[in-house]
């Protein structure tokens, strides 16, 4: 797992996360379990159709602790409470890339007496989209987000051998686990040598479906347990730069972690999901 520079959007602050889902030690978990979580608000001129959303969505499906919506002005204050826990939409860059590319993030957090974001605790995090892209990429996704991390935190409780270095592996054992469901992805985010079902059952045996947005938004409210679907985090117009892409294989039931990658966009491996994931997950 490599550390990466976080900047929080609504207050551009550095702060320092890991990439994928980030393992918080036993004390934080402590913490986090009795805290209350505040959900900082986007208070941007963009942030309506995420505000909406994230309002919806922890109403609906927020159990693990109690909550409150904050804006910018609250969270300064609030976020030297260590025994208080947040969640913010953020904007992430990789240190060790040479490319400063930012992404944007949904981090759960604790606070810390010192008031400096750098030293506040991880609790989870998920890859939401390419900063400035249009929150329509993942703003129906948002309900079974929350419900993924607070899986997340009730799997990392339990298995306190897991860590930052194998959290992604015990996730990828799962993979099997799809071949009796169907499997969901936007045309627009396959690659050509996979861009049509044929294609793809040459590789991929097992049913899978090219849909269109409002059939996986349709699988999550239906909770359908057997569908799972791509969240695919990449740019939106091709790019000579080395960007990231982060390909998860969700549940639309369970918003169970079925499936997780992340390649840096080359020639070999151009932006979407290539063969190698469907012979990964084939496997």
């Amino acid at each position: 797992m490599k550390k990466i520079t976080l900047i929080i959007s609504c207050v551009l602050w550095f702060h320092q996360i890991n990439a994928q889902n980030a393992v918080p030690d036993a004390a934080n978990l402590a913490r986090f379990k009795k805290s209350t979580t505040y959900v900082v608000l986007d208070q941007s001129m963009f942030g309506t159709v995420y505000n909406q959303k994230i309002q919806e969505a922890m109403n609906l499906h927020w159990k693990i602790t109690p909550f409150e919506f904050i804006n910018e002005a609250q969270y300064q204050k609030q976020m030297t409470n260590p025994n208080s826990s947040f969640l913010a939409k953020t904007e992430v860059s990789f240190k060790n890339d040479k490319q400063k590319i930012p992404y944007e993030f949904l981090n759960l957090m604790m606070g810390a007496t010192s008031g400096h974001v750098t030293q506040m605790p991880d609790i989870a995090n998920f890859p939401l989209a390419y900063a400035k892209s249009s929150d329509e990429n993942y703003s129906y996704k948002i309900g079974m987000i929350l419900i993924f991390l607070q899986n997340h935190i009730k799997i990392v409780a339990k298995n306190p051998s897991l860590t930052e270095k194998n959290i992604i592996k015990y996730y990828n054992q799962n993979r099997t686990k799809i071949h009796d469901k169907i499997l969901y992805v936007l045309e627009n985010d396959l690659t050509a040598s996979v861009n049509s079902v044929d294609e793809i059952k040459k590789i991929y045996p097992f049913e899978v479906l090219i849909v269109e947005k409002v059939d996986i938004e349709n699988a999550i409210n239906e909770k359908m347990e057997n569908v799972v679907f791509f969240h695919v985090v990449k740019p939106e117009k091709e790019s000579p730069k080395k960007e990231r892409c982060y390909k998860l294989i969700m549940g639309a039931g369970d918003a169970h972690l079925y499936y997780w990658s992340m390649d840096v966009i080359s020639e070999k491996k151009p932006a979407g999901v290539l063969s190698d994931d469907f012979k990964s997950i084939s496997k």
